[in-house]
């Protein structure tokens, strides 16, 4: 959720993706395991084979953790000047500056999980085009991102300090 770090600014950070860096690195590791034995100890007699299997793997562990790895950890500062977000990756780092009126959407989105449970991400939408999730999971997750997002939005937008109580 977020948190105040100044008069008139309040930061929302999402960090779930360093999970996935590490279960894809994690896994990346394992296939490497796996090619490195398999071409020592291949069970093909033909070694033009074992070649092909293991590059074959190479490449599937190759764009599941390129996939992993593009999604970047979000620190957004919301401040009467703007928004400025803090995009991490796992070797590079990317700061960008939007106006207020940049922002065109802030919405729950609501999909399904594997098991075909509910699943919630709290997304916003800039006029370039870029989506950012600061939220994901179960909708008692998401959901207070988003309200406390939105209030803090017009709260800055009004030039008045962002509140994190809430009302009963």
């Amino acid at each position: 959720m977020g948190r105040h770090t100044g008069v008139n600014s309040m930061q929302f950070k999402h960090n779930l993706p360093i999970a996935i860096w590490c279960l894809a690195t994690f896994m990346d590791a394992v296939v490497l395991a796996f090619v490195a034995l398999f071409l020592k100890d291949g069970p093909f007699s033909e070694p033009l084979f074992n070649w092909a299997f293991a590059l074959g793997l190479l490449v599937i562990a190759y764009m599941i953790g390129s996939h992993a790895f593009s999604k970047p950890c979000v620190r957004l500062t919301l401040e009467a000047s703007g928004i400025r977000l803090r995009l991490r990756y796992p070797l590079t780092a990317q700061t960008l500056n939007y106006r207020l009126d940049q922002l065109q959407a802030a919405r729950l989105v609501e999909t399904k999980d594997s098991e075909g449970d509910p699943y919630f991400t709290f997304c916003i939408t800039f006029a370039d085009g870029r989506i950012i999730e600061l939220a994901e999971g179960s909708r008692d997750v998401s959901e207070p991102v988003l309200t406390e997002f939105t209030t803090a939005l017009r709260a800055v937008g009004a030039g008045i300090a962002p509140s994190t109580e809430t009302a009963l």
